[in-house]
């Protein structure tokens, strides 16, 4: 079996919070907040936490992603 090696020099254990990272009035808080309140059965996206198989991403959180554009 693979062995996972503690990394000795590791500057911080855990990464830094995204929300300590945004400012408290970054438009993106308000972008955050009204995805938060939609109802996503009246988008037509069923969401079923007793699933089986491999989880599926968080449709609110799919719909906070900046789309990325291909040139």
């Amino acid at each position: 079996m693979a062995l996972k090696l503690p990394k000795r020099h590791q500057g911080i254990l855990f990464p830094p919070s995204i929300d300590g990272m945004v400012d408290d009035d970054a438009p993106v808080r308000a972008y955050d907040a009204m995805v938060n309140v939609i109802d996503m059965s009246e988008l037509g996206i069923a969401v079923d936490h007793n699933k089986a198989g491999n989880p599926e991403y968080d449709p609110c959180s799919m719909l906070k992603l900046e789309p990325v554009r291909c040139s």
